[in-house]
């Protein structure tokens, strides 16, 4: 304390002075984390529409790419087919025709 410079009685702290100033900055806490949960809770809610409409239209892409691919496969699989009748046909006919000779 004698290492202290002067001050009056008046100038120091007092338990009231430091309970009132324990509760402002109590009080300013709660209000900024309120504010802060309240800044969450609505990106949350955003964030999850977005997710919600991604969802929805990746949903109807690959409806679309899917019935797109069952479309090529079918051509794919009808041209092979007639690719190997056209194939055998002749081939069939060459073994028939030396078999016979």
């Amino acid at each position: 304390m004698a290492s202290l410079p002067p001050v009056y009685w008046e100038q120091l702290a007092t338990k009231a002075d430091l309970t009132a100033s324990e509760q402002r900055l109590g009080n300013e806490l709660r209000s900024e984390f309120a504010k802060v949960y309240g800044e969450l809770h609505s990106l949350r809610t955003e964030t999850a529409a977005e997710f919600k409409n991604l969802r929805t239209e990746t949903a109807a892409e690959f409806k679309s790419v899917r019935s797109e691919m069952a479309l090529q496969f079918a051509r794919q699989t009808r041209t092979m087919v007639f690719t190997m009748l056209g194939l055998a046909v002749p081939i069939l006919g060459t073994i028939l025709a030396v078999g016979l000779s």
